[in-house]
């Protein structure tokens, strides 16, 4: 089967990744030696039995090389669904502490940049369901389809294992493309999938958010906010892809020169660090804006109210910037 195209992640995206020792094993036992899978992926001999960071492009190319291996095209989720709790630490544990799963989801979007500073959780309430999406600072097709497909069914399959019951996704959907059935992609997440949407994400009933977690614990999660947020104020950032990404998020409307004040560097310091990094600002603007702009047509807002809540005086204004 070949494979669908793949936009190449931007050079400057580096991805963290705790589970290399995991997605090893997977390859042992399906009769694959791991050494010469990652090697040929460009990451040392020391990814086999420890968390590695590297560039994106690389974890993407080994994802590949490991469905190849092992006939899995959906070898992403195959790895999810083996990945044992307690892999992400303090982070993990402040998820499952909490009191709701509504509140669990609202930590994880908190403590996303502890585990990879470029990646970035939102939670969106709509009438009848909540939509929990990622995106990966402004890459188009986030992490590739593996690691895409792997995140959603990691954080769907941990959270169902803290109700003790299974996450009642509605949907999922992923910006890149698949060229299986759709009924093969329902199969393997459980939902109605959507490829070629502007982030990544699924969506809950909204009744579920009050659910209490078997592993819930008040004052461990006390506890953890409290480490958790310790460790935020003294997190580096040092993406200047995500960094942009954040203020564009906050505002849609603001142009180079905003951005560039609020980050404290000159416009020409921003755009180099930018085109160093594979990117440009109109381009981390614009899909910053898309995502935006799905997660609240999600939500039900629309119109002069949709526009407003991205920065613009009303939806005119910013159908001329979409245009543009």
């Amino acid at each position: 089967m070949s494979r669908p195209p793949r936009r190449r992640p931007r050079a400057g995206n580096l991805f963290r990744f705790r589970s290399t020792p995991q997605l090893a094993a997977a390859l042992a036992v399906g009769g694959v030696a791991p050494g010469p899978v990652f090697a040929a992926a460009g990451l040392p001999a020391s990814a086999l039995t420890a968390e590695v960071t590297a560039p994106l492009a690389r974890m993407i190319d080994l994802f590949e090389r490991a469905s190849a291996a092992l006939d899995d095209p959906w070898f992403g989720v195959t790895l999810a669904e083996q990945i044992p709790s307690g892999t992400f630490g303090a982070a993990e544990l402040l998820v499952r502490s909490a009191p709701t799963l509504g509140a669990g989801l609202a930590a994880l979007v908190e403590v996303a940049t502890l585990i990879n500073p470029p990646g970035r959780f939102e939670v969106v309430a709509g009438p009848t369901e909540t939509s929990v999406r990622y995106g990966f600072a402004a890459e188009p097709e986030a992490l590739g389809r593996h690691l895409n497909e792997y995140t959603v069914r990691l954080v769907v399959h941990q959270l169902g294992l803290s109700l003790g019951t299974p996450l009642p996704v509605t949907r999922a959907w992923f910006p890149h493309r698949r060229e299986l059935a759709r009924a093969d992609a329902a199969a393997r997440f459980g939902c109605e999938v959507r490829f070629g949407a502007p982030d990544v994400g699924f969506a809950l009933p909204n009744a579920v958010l009050a659910a209490v977690p078997r592993t819930a614990d008040p004052v461990v999660f006390a506890y953890m906010r409290r480490e958790v947020a310790a460790a935020l104020a003294v997190a580096p950032v040092d993406d200047v892809v995500a960094e942009v990404a954040r203020v564009v998020e906050a505002d849609s409307s603001v142009d180079a020169a905003t951005v560039a004040r609020r980050l404290g560097v000159t416009v020409r310091s921003l755009q180099r660090r930018l085109a160093e990094a594979g990117a440009t600002f109109r381009g981390v603007r614009d899909q910053v804006r898309r995502r935006r702009i799905e997660a609240l047509r999600a939500a039900g807002v629309s119109g002069d109210e949709l526009a407003r809540a991205l920065g613009f005086a009303h939806a005119r204004s910013l159908r001329r910037a979409l245009d543009k």
